[in-house]
């Protein structure tokens, strides 16, 4: 298995630090410290021509270590005999010091989550963030050295070896058992349902050991902890070196065994494999948060994964229900994604229930066999046991009687004409042959008896063996379906079945344009609703794309802007285009002036960026106009055109807002069909089997009502998520918005300028 470890670095003792020559450690950059017995070190890069000398300790320095997780960003700790450590950037800059240890400090563990752990001499161990500085948590335990601390794959669990045996301990703290007596250090351990424990220790065999730490059994083979043992309800299949698959209960008692047979170890390997890629696969996404969801339903390089992105944003909707719907509504699950998770998976499993129920058919059919041969052979055997002692009785009365000889002769010529006169030798030899050969054919049928029975119980064993895979791979379909269903459950158009119909996401982006954005406008305006002259007091607002505004306008907002969110939109049943980032402006027409107040706007982080108020006097407006312009290239066609409308004053000023025009929305419509068309393509075959599913749910009779109704809505949004139909967008519902705004602007400036002239 994978080391969870990333790195290490062992502090040397005092002697060694004095005698050392000068360290190096490389960092990233180009950039690299050397130390060499002194409380300071230097920070070097050619490149940059940087050699900065650094002292943060009180004492020497002992150790340092280059920080190697992504999250870490490349910066490097030092390890100082004052019993600290300082994290510093790969630049210099000092931003954390971890000063809770009270004795030497004898190593310092990089993990692969980003964490820290400290070994201290003061017999504890230490977990940290380095960046943060932030103390998660401690293990009081007596490690002489970072040797004796041993970290494994896949779980949150680390074992030290102290001198009266290894102590289990999870990274929270928390003190799971100690193996009293267990000498060698641990490469595995893993945690059974009844509190039971399998260890793997160093050049020995597996052990199984009780929750109070006592060793229940130490198996006379080994097998491997990354696919030698599968759990079974209360069961360990287990295959050991040599390939041989047997039967345990979690107690260590053995069960049964299946002979050799390298198809079973080549099934026992698919199951182990199978298994633990579904488990993986789980953990790896508990949530439909973790599944690849869209951000427009144009999808070529706009998908993101919403948990990574939420923590990135820093996002959280527990108190605000309307954000979370709006992020439902701009970031999609892929629902091909959801109904086939961990297809390959199922596929192989039921592939493998297919062999291994071909596999106890015939063994079963085996079983029978022998069982049949047995029972023949034993009757057989019976019978010549029977027809031995019938001869040998008659043999007894025949020839130990007086004149034996002559009462056989008399007997044998009454129904043999031809009977040659026997003397008793000659009577005796025969009685013995003829019962010599019938004990013969007894034993002979006897023995054939007891190899049936042998390879009768070898097929038995064999059928408990299959008969204990095969209901681990169902379990294996089992879970993943389990898990489908689950995430299916949690897709947000479960809740709400009009979500994608844009009605409500369209209501709260212009409930906070008309209440949150226009209160801002006006304080930044320095203007109140009552100096508004044009129509009721009302602004106009027009707004589009924060994507498609010009170089200029974004030139020193871009990279506030989440580049994600821009790329956030979706149709509405009305013909709307709906985007998550706005370049939104307000237009104020007072007595005197127009102001205007522009900003971008991200709906999904609530954010606010590039805000920029402006007044200009009605005399000075020298024109209003609108022209086709050319915008980035993107993933719709080579091009995008826009209208953007100008309003011009004297001062040269010109104040520009970028609409999609309707070769833009015909662009945008073209690329959503032909997208519909390629989805409704790849969804074709999972149409047809919810529509199989649809239908044995219908006539399932051991389903009562409300599991129908559950098992049906499922299904029902399983089938929305995939008829989505993008072609309904209108270019006119934008371009009409636009010339409105522009007709009324000239219109008050017209109006205004003639009053002025009165």
């Amino acid at each position: 298995m994978n080391s969870p470890v990333l790195g290490c670095c062992t502090v040397k003792n005092v002697s060694q630090i004095t005698q050392q020559k000068v360290q190096r450690v490389n960092l990233i950059n180009g950039y690299h410290v050397e130390w060499q017995n002194s409380q300071e070190f230097n920070l070097i890069c050619e490149d940059e021509d940087v050699n900065k000398v650094i002292s943060q300790h009180q004492d020497t320095i002992s150790q340092v270590m280059a920080l190697q997780h992504r999250d870490n960003d490349g910066g490097f700790l030092t390890v100082g005999l004052d019993n600290t450590i300082q994290v510093f950037t790969y630049y210099g800059e000092n931003i954390a010091t971890l000063q809770d240890h009270e004795d030497l400090i004898l190593g310092v563990f990089e993990l692969k989550n980003g964490d820290i752990v400290t070994v201290c001499k003061d017999n504890t161990l230490r977990f940290y963030e380095p960046l943060t500085g932030l103390y998660k948590s401690s293990i009081e335990a007596s490690a002489p050295n970072v040797e004796a601390v041993q970290f494994f794959s896949n779980v949150e669990e680390l074992a030290v070896t102290e001198p009266d045996g290894v102590s289990i301990w999870r990274f929270s703290g928390e003190h799971v058992l100690k193996l009293r007596g267990q000498k060698k250090a641990l490469n595995y351990v893993y945690g059974l349902s009844n509190g039971n424990w399998l260890v793997w220790g160093d050049e020995e065999n597996t052990s199984l050991w009780s929750a109070q730490g006592s060793c229940l059994k130490r198996f006379n083979f080994n097998f491997s902890y990354q696919d030698g043992f599968i759990i079974r309800e209360k069961q360990l299949l287990i295959k050991n070196e040599n390939g041989l698959v047997s039967l345990w209960d979690i107690n260590g008692v053995f069960i049964d065994k299946h002979e050799p047979n390298i198809e079973i170890e080549d099934l026992f390997s698919l199951l182990a494999k199978t298994k633990s890629e579904v488990e993986y696969h789980i953990k790896k996404h508990p949530t439909i948060n973790y599944y690849k969801h869209l951000r427009n339903f144009i999808q070529k390089d706009c998908v993101l994964v919403p948990n990574k992105e939420l923590s990135e944003q820093k996002l959280n909707f527990e108190n605000d229900p309307q954000q979370k719907e709006l992020w439902d509504f701009f970031n999609r699950p892929i629902p091909r994604l959801l109904t086939t998770a961990m297809k390959t998976e199922i596929k192989t499993a039921r592939s493998a229930e297919k062999k291994l129920n071909d596999k106890i058919e015939t063994a079963q059919a085996d079983l029978e066999f022998h069982q049949k041969k047995r029972r023949n052979n034993k009757f057989i055997s019976f019978a010549m046991l029977f027809l031995t002692l019938l001869i040998t009785s008659i043999g007894a009365y025949f020839t130990l009687e007086s004149n034996a000889p002559d009462k056989f002769n008399q007997l044998a010529k009454q129904y043999i004409e031809s009977y040659r006169l026997m003397r008793l030798d000659d009577l005796l030899t025969t009685f013995i042959s003829f019962a010599g050969a019938t004990l013969i054919l007894c034993i002979i049928f006897f023995l054939k008896n007891r190899s049936q029975k042998n390879k009768q119980l070898i097929q038995k064993s064999n059928l408990t063996l299959l008969n204990a895979l095969l209901p681990t791979f169902l379990n294996v379909i089992d879970t993943v379906k389990a898990h489908r269903t689950k995430i299916w459950r949690s897709v947000p158009l479960r809740q709400n079945s009009k979500l994608y119909n844009g009605e409500s996401a369209n209501k709260i982006i212009q409930h906070v344009i008309k209440t949150k954005l226009e209160k801002l406008a006006l304080e930044e305006c320095g203007l109140d609703k009552e100096d508004v002259t044009y129509s009721g007091h009302e602004a106009i607002i027009l707004s589009d794309w924060a994507q498609i505004q010009s170089d200029e306008k974004r030139e020193n907002i871009v990279n506030k802007l989440n580049s994600g969110n821009e790329w956030s939109f979706w149709g509405d049943e009305n013909g709307s285009l709906i985007f998550a980032v706005q370049y939104i402006q307000f237009i104020f027409l007072t007595n005197e002036k127009i102001d205007l107040f522009t900003t971008f706007y991200d709906f999904i982080s609530q954010k606010c960026i590039g805000k920029e108020a402006n007044a200009f006097y009605y005399k000075d407006v020298t024109n209003i106009s609108k022209r086709e312009v050319e915008r980035q290239n993107w993933n719709v066609s080579d091009g995008i055109t826009a209208t953007e409308i100008s309003l011009s004053v004297a001062s040269s000023d010109k104040i520009r807002l970028t609409i999609l025009n309707e070769e833009s929305f015909k662009d945008i419509v073209q690329a959503a069909k032909k997208h519909d068309e390629n989805e409704k393509k790849s969804n074709r075959i999972i149409h047809l089997e919810l529509e199989a599913r649809k239908q044995q749910v219908e006539q399932d009779p051991d389903m009562d009502d409300e599991e129908k109704a559950e098992e049906l809505a499922d299904i029902q949004t399983q089938f929305e998520s995939m008829n989505r139909d993008n072609s309904i967008l209108d270019s006119v519902v934008s371009t009409n918005k636009a010339d409105e705004a522009i007709k009324n602007i000239r219109a008050h400036i017209r109006n205004h300028k003639q009053e002025g002239n009165e």
